[in-house]
Order: structure tokens, then sequence, then C-alpha cells
């Protein structure tokens, strides 16, 4: 080998050297990002929203029904639940940014991406705020406008149906829960959360409207 070949041999090799150096410090430096691991399935059991009257707070972030003196001015719950009804803390007087989709999608292992959805917020619409059970023959339960998620008529944005023809067949039959899975956004506006409705009733299968769900932040 002349002179002329040894010295291109070696500014090739030099060459590549740098070359392979500078590819390991551009993937230190830009590694592949890495695929965002599965959250922890959560459950909320039995939450007690059998009232007509009154609504009962939720936080996701702590997984419990909080106590609220003033939800027109606290960020510390994102949902609350008048029976099958849903408030989110947003909208007509709530400071914060939640929201609620309610997919068409059955399947709770599946993809869900946030980007695109159409997430609902309260409007002002009539709302039962006592039972009908017991009433005189032919007196209409109290009607009360209030603020909660309302879509259509009947509302469709509801946590579970109700089914009169079933109510000699237990609670859980009558209260049938929506099979949909909902996607909420928190209150801070930027964490999400889906949810799938487990059961609508205690534990001993009775006092319909009281509320059990799985979720996971997305």
């Amino acid at each position: 080998m002349n002179k002329f070949s040894k010295v291109l041999c070696a500014a090739l090799l030099a060459g590549l050297t740098l070359m392979t150096t500078s590819c390991d410090k551009n993937n230190k430096n830009n590694p592949d990002p890495q695929p965002k691991k599965p959250t922890e399935i959560k459950k909320a059991e039995y939450i007690d929203a059998t009232a007509y009257d009154k609504w009962t707070y939720f936080s996701f972030a702590t997984g419990k029904v909080v106590e609220v003196a003033k939800p027109e001015t606290s960020t510390e719950w994102d949902v609350a639940f008048n029976r099958a009804n849903i408030r989110v803390n947003a909208a007509l007087g709530y400071p914060g940014k939640a929201g609620v989709v309610m997919t068409g999608s059955t399947d709770f292992n599946a993809e869900i991406k946030t980007a695109g959805l159409e997430f609902k917020t309260n409007v002002e619409a009539m709302l039962k705020v006592e039972s009908g059970m017991g009433l005189p023959e032919g007196q209409a339960p109290k009607m009360e406008k209030q603020k909660f998620v309302y879509v259509g008529k009947p509302n469709t944005y509801q946590l579970f149906d109700i089914d009169m023809k079933k109510m000699m067949e237990g609670a859980a039959a009558m209260y049938p829960v929506r099979k949909n899975i909902f996607v909420f956004r928190a209150a801070d506006g930027k964490t999400y959360y889906k949810l799938r409705m487990t059961g609508s009733t205690n534990a001993k299968g009775k006092r319909g409207a009281t509320l059990s769900f799985q979720y996971q932040e997305l």
C-alpha cells in the first residue's frame, strides 16, 4: 500500500469514528421517547347520590367524596352526582375547567385519545328535586332549574337508566348502569380520566343511585 492510500484509509477511519461518536452523542441527547406506562385502575364504590335535592362532590385525584361548602369557589372537586345526573366543575359560575364526554365505546381497555373530543359542560335545565314515590295520584314531583350536564330530552348524559317495569326485580334491574365509557376532564383542565359504571346500588343490592365505578387516568 502506497503512502497516499495509507493516508486516505486513515482519514476515512477517522471520519467514520467521528460519525459514530456524533451519532452516539445525538442518541444520548435525544433518546427515543418511552411509551407512557398504563396508570393504575382505581375503584370508587357505593357513593351515596340518592338524594334528589342535593349534589355529592367527588375528586378524581383523591378518589373520594369531598365536603364542599362553596362549590362555586372551590377547585377541590371535579364532578358532582345527583342520582344519575352529572355536574362538572366548569361553566355557569364554577371555577374549574372540567368537562365530560360520553363515548360510543363500551370497552374499558380500548385506547382513548383525548385530542379532538368535544367535552360537555353545565347548562341550566329543569331537574326533578323530589321523588315521585308516595305523591298523591296525578301530582307531579317538584322541578327546579339546576346547573348540570344536560344533553337532549330525555337526557342522554346520565350514569344509569330507569326501567320502572323491572321495579319488582330489585334496584339493580330497575336502574341499569350505562355501559358507555365516559371521559372526564378534571377541574385543572389538563388531567383526564376514563370511567365505567359498575353499579347503581349499595352492597346489599338496594338503594338505587348508590354509585360504583372504575376509573383510570389517561
